[in-house]
């Protein structure tokens, strides 16, 4: 796994007073725990731009006044409305203590459904994996090439050496599918169906304007004889 190298600050004080200062000087309260000992310190903000807007996992090497540690981040908290990062929290890691990480899912290859007229769907962007630090990879390759129409890659089909997946090993990663062609009928093509074809009993019904049945002509008036 990747590593990614992080000063912080110790931090003295607590509470909401000291943690609004921390945030006006454009720095970011963060909690080291899992250790013997629960860490509180502060980053400042730019030094963690790089390490939070990232599709990678990195495993933090953490330098906290003369201590050195080694974390991951385990939460990030945000203001609802600016997004702006609140506070962090980082989960102490060991060298001899397997650790769970969410890791990324990288699709390799195109997919020869996709090729026949199908359309692929990625239903997992990060499984959860279980390992000692020094295992754990930096994504999870998903080879797609063999995929055809109608075929899923489930959680249980991929392998990596030395760590495991903690989860539902049924649950599925990507798969290829029919793509659905819908072709909507306009409201002036319905009409004009409709219009060209009348219900069977509309069809016996004289046209409204047809011209009406001839009517038999008067008789001729005849005239009285002369006397």
């Amino acid at each position: 796994m990747k590593t990614f190298e992080l000063k912080g600050t110790l931090r003295s004080e607590l509470g909401r007073k000291a943690v609004k200062k921390i945030r006006q000087n454009d720095e970011i309260p963060c909690n080291l725990y899992g250790g013997q000992n629960n860490v509180h310190f502060s980053v400042k903000r730019a030094d963690v731009h790089k390490l939070i807007y990232t599709p990678h996992v990195y495993l933090v090497d953490l330098t906290i006044g003369s201590e050195k540690h080694k974390g991951i981040i385990r939460e990030i908290q945000t203001h609802p409305v600016t997004d702006q990062i609140l506070h962090l929290d980082f989960l102490e890691v060991f060298d001899n203590k397997p650790v769970t990480v969410d890791i990324p899912v990288s699709v390799r290859g195109s997919a020869i459904g996709v090729r026949k007229g199908g359309k692929m769907e990625v239903f997992k962007r990060y499984l959860k994996v279980q390992g000692l630090p020094v295992h754990l990879p930096d994504e999870i390759s998903v080879d797609v090439s063999d995929l055809d129409i109608g075929k899923t890659i489930y959680v249980k089909d991929i392998k990596i050496e030395n760590v495991s997946f903690a989860g539902n090993l049924h649950d599925p990663v990507v798969g290829v599918h029919y793509a659905r062609t819908v072709v909507e009928e306009t409201p002036a093509a319905a009409a004009a169906t409709t219009a060209a074809t009348p219900e069977a009993g509309a069809a016996a019904a004289p046209s409204a304007s047809a011209a009406p049945a001839a009517t038999p002509a008067a008789e001729p008036k005849k005239e009285p004889k002369k006397k």
